[in-house]
């Protein structure tokens, strides 16, 4: 059986369901926010996010520089967005609730990254299509550009099963109370070179078969290297004004490792000091 929906046309282009889409990284304060906003929307329906003043859904791992945010276009629309953390000193957003099995994960060598923020909008003909792009970009920006051996991703239990068969991930952790969205949330990992071997019929029957073969991986990757682009300070000035819990909620040597590494400075902090010293060696380090 053959299956040839989402037709490449070129980079980040394609056609799926008789619609053009564009996935992009968000490397603009404009496309940030609207990736933040999509989420918010995404999980107020969900129960997880409630209506405030600033109605987006964001932390300071998404700010982080090797943090890479990116979205699906069609046309002038925002339909997806998925955010893709990176380990460090910093930690994963997963530490707070699955800290000794992420620890457990890195002293074998693997070299972490992690799934967050990822939702849709307005998606329906065609949407299998534009997920399992959505993905494969996120794969290639983890392993081609950041050189990261693994994903992590926490779902909630009825997605378990979704996650093991279209995509093949396997369960790293029990079931666990999550406190930020305040349901039961279950680890899940995967090797980050499974779409190598994913042949055949398992190729068809799950979202790799959206995936694009490795000889043409080059284009998107370029693609994709050439738009990342950090959060200025002023972008982080700003979203931080809109949601300052955001700083608040963060620990004084995360504090301290995001102005290291952004070179944002918040009002009451005072001079940093050279806490790196006091940290662990990163963990990981993009190339």
């Amino acid at each position: 059986m053959s299956v040839a929906v989402t037709v490449p046309v070129s980079h980040g282009e394609f056609t799926a369901g008789g619609k053009r889409y564009r996935v992009r990284v968000a490397n603009t304060r404009e496309l940030r926010e609207r990736s933040y906003r999509l989420m918010h929307d995404t999980y107020r329906r969900t129960g997880y996010a409630h209506p405030g003043p600033f109605p987006a859904w964001y932390s300071l791992f998404e700010l982080l520089p090797d943090s890479v945010t990116l979205v699906v276009m069609r046309g002038d629309d925002m339909v997806g967005t998925m955010t893709v953390v990176f380990d460090s000193p910093f930690g994963l957003p997963d530490d707070e609730t699955y800290g000794r099995e992420l620890e457990v994960l890195r002293a074998s060598g693997m070299r972490l990254s992690q799934i967050i923020s990822f939702g849709t909008r307005g998606l329906r003909r065609g949407s299998m299509e534009v997920l399992g792009r959505l993905f494969d970009c996120a794969y290639l920006t983890a392993r081609r550009i950041r050189r990261a051996t693994h994903f992590v991703h926490t779902v909630i239990p009825r997605h378990v099963q979704f996650y093991r068969d279209q995509l093949l991930f396997e369960r790293a952790g029990r079931e666990r109370y999550q406190t930020k969205t305040g349901v039961s949330v279950v680890l899940l990992s995967i090797p980050l070179d499974t779409p190598d071997w994913v042949e055949g019929e398992l190729r068809e029957n799950t979202f790799y078969r959206f995936f694009l073969p490795e000889g043409a991986e080059d284009g998107p990757v370029s693609a994709i290297r050439k738009q990342i682009e950090a959060p200025s300070v002023g972008e982080i000035e700003y979203f931080l004004s809109k949601r300052p819990e955001v700083w608040r909620k963060a620990s004084a040597e995360q504090r301290t490792y995001f102005e290291i590494v952004t070179g944002y400075r918040s009002p009451e902090s005072e001079e940093v000091t050279d806490v790196l010293d006091r940290m662990p060696s990163p963990i990981f380090r993009a190339s």
